[in-house]
């Protein structure tokens, strides 16, 4: 059986609470044991005044050779051979999204293949109290619903 192998990415992004980011990072699971996720932060480019830093101008970033899985509430208690309790992508979101600063903006960009069985990609869009997901495979369908006579399944790419 092929292991699926993703890369993660995010944008550099602003949040409201440094403290409130440092506790969600730590409910992350991603695909693997032996696989993690960085977390990278840099003080952004400097204002009008050099003015040092106020808590307000660091911009954070993620990312690894891993997918995300989701956010786990009781992480003390997360087994990762039985995937128990279950990682929530959703729940990774709506909780970010509660963390970004508003007119902040973070884009995580995934992208993956299982022995070029299956290529995917999708980006989700977390800005503040809001988020979406887009997939590369049901933008295909939706584009494809418009041309007449072409379906999903004539460009199948499964062996």
């Amino acid at each position: 059986m092929a292991k699926y192998n993703c890369v993660t990415r995010s944008s550099y992004f602003y949040v409201v609470d440094e403290f409130e980011y440092e506790k969600f990072k730590q409910h992350i699971v991603v695909g693997d044991n032996d696989e993690r996720i960085e977390f990278w932060h840099k003080i952004a480019d400097k204002a009008e005044s050099d003015e040092v830093y106020t808590g307000k101008n660091m911009k954070h970033a993620f990312g690894g050779y891993t997918q995300i899985l989701g956010y786990v509430e009781d992480i003390e208690h997360y087994d990762s051979k039985l995937f128990y309790p279950t990682p929530n992508y959703k729940l990774f979101l709506e909780k970010l999204s509660k963390i970004i600063a508003p007119n902040s903006a973070c884009i995580i960009t995934e992208v993956g293949n299982n022995a070029l069985r299956y290529l995917g990609a999708e980006v989700s869009i977390a800005t503040h109290n809001n988020y979406e997901t887009l997939v590369l495979d049901e933008i295909i369908k939706n584009r494809l619903s418009n041309k007449k006579g072409i379906t999903y399944s004539d460009i199948d790419m499964w062996f």
